[in-house]
């Protein structure tokens, strides 16, 4: 009986290790993801457009109009100037 009992101490000791290394897994994944995917998007080429589309989606919008909040927001005063001056057509693929 004894036996069984220590068995059972040492099952649950194994299930509470895996618990904390999944928990510090996880968020060991999440600090590490948080701090290099701007410097590993800055990384990539210019061409892919990679910190672009991810303030984009950070924004929940396309391109195009994640730019003009960005614009906005970086000078209120200046944007209703900026604004009339990109009336027109949006530009294709954006």
């Amino acid at each position: 009986m004894r036996r069984f009992a220590g068995e059972l101490r040492a099952l649950d000791a194994q299930r509470r290790a895996l618990l904390y290394a999944v928990a510090g897994g996880l968020i060991a994944g999440v600090v590490l993801y948080a701090g290099l995917a701007g410097p590993i998007a800055r990384a990539l080429p210019a061409s892919w457009r990679v910190p672009e589309r991810m303030a984009a989606a950070t924004l929940g919008q396309d391109r195009w109009d994640a730019g003009a909040r960005l614009m906005q927001d970086a000078s209120p005063q200046g944007w209703p100037l900026r604004k009339d001056q990109m009336k027109g057509p949006r530009p294709l693929g954006h």
